[in-house]
């Protein structure tokens, strides 16, 4: 917790740490699209990159299925 304290402090803004071993998608994209790597080698975070396309290419198609299936049902109970 003192890392936090002291990454808030000098960036003047909130941090949220995460560990990346354990987190799941769509956390992962969401991080490497807007987060920024403060410490770490390059070859983790290509490894990293490697699981969230593989991930995604596993996770999003179902969730994408569901997102066009949760819009057909609330056009049907909207126009009920």
């Amino acid at each position: 917790m003192t890392f936090i304290g002291e990454m808030a402090v000098k960036t003047g803004r909130a941090i949220d740490l995460i560990d990346l071993k354990t987190a799941g998608e769509p956390v992962i994209g969401q991080i490497l699209k807007n987060g920024i790597r403060i410490l770490g080698s390059k070859v983790p975070y290509a490894d990293l990159i490697h699981r969230h396309l593989l991930d995604t290419a596993d996770f999003m198609p179902y969730r994408s299925d569901f997102s066009d299936f949760a819009n057909i049902i609330r056009g049907r109970l909207d126009a009920s």
